[in-house]
């Protein structure tokens, strides 16, 4: 009897995963995780906004930085979960319906994941079984027009739920505008940093 082989899936992440959640890319278990670069730029563009978007997009782009630092992200960085992750080329499918814009973010999101179901094999983790294995690949977005527009060129779509968060502890739990004391953003200006016991408020609020 032969044993079964292991399919994993590939997720193709959309960049509007990561605004509400900054290291959703350690949430797919032992499967394969895509970010292709307009993904990359589409974060950084956000990251620049004051907003709770624009500060998860600065945690996530952190977040690849550190993983980049572990070796070729390109090529591959093997998670702890026993998943992969990898930055992939961004790409333009000339068989999508002629009336969608092929310039948009979202097109090159699907073209991505169009691409990836053609040619999955190539991130397996055995040249043994390339060509024999077909991962499903998934594109994981908030948004609904992606999933429809997904569904119309048979590609597998799904939201990003709230119980798939990780290292939650690490989640942005809002912001807070503080009095301080007079003299304190002087002495800030002056010293470069100030020790949280020159602000009284920051006692108050909950760890």
């Amino acid at each position: 009897m032969k044993a079964k082989l292991n399919m994993k899936k590939i997720y193709v992440v959309d960049a509007n995963v990561f605004l509400q959640s900054p290291y959703a890319m350690f949430a797919f278990e032992d499967n394969y995780v895509y970010i292709s670069e307009s993904t990359i730029d589409k974060l950084y563009e956000k990251s620049t906004q004051l907003n709770n978007s624009g500060r998860n997009a600065n945690e996530a782009c952190r977040a690849f930085e550190e993983l980049r630092k572990l070796g070729n992200i390109f090529a591959g960085i093997h998670l702890p979960s026993g998943g992969m992750i990898k930055i992939t080329n961004s790409f333009c499918d000339e068989d999508f319906p002629k009336q969608w814009d092929k310039n948009t973010y979202e097109t090159n999101l699907l073209a991505t994941a169009n691409f990836l179901r053609k040619y999955n094999s190539s991130f397996s983790d055995s040249k043994k079984h390339k060509n024999q294995i077909e991962n499903k690949v998934i594109i994981v977005t908030k948004s609904i027009s992606t999933r429809i527009k997904a569904d119309t060129i048979g590609i597998c779509s799904e939201d990003y739920l709230n119980e798939q968060v990780v290292n939650i502890k690490n989640q942005f739990t809002g912001r807070k505008r503080l009095t301080v004391p007079v003299g304190v953003v002087d002495k800030f200006y002056q010293k470069k940093s100030i020790t949280l016991d020159c602000i009284p408020e920051l006692n108050s609020l909950p760890v």
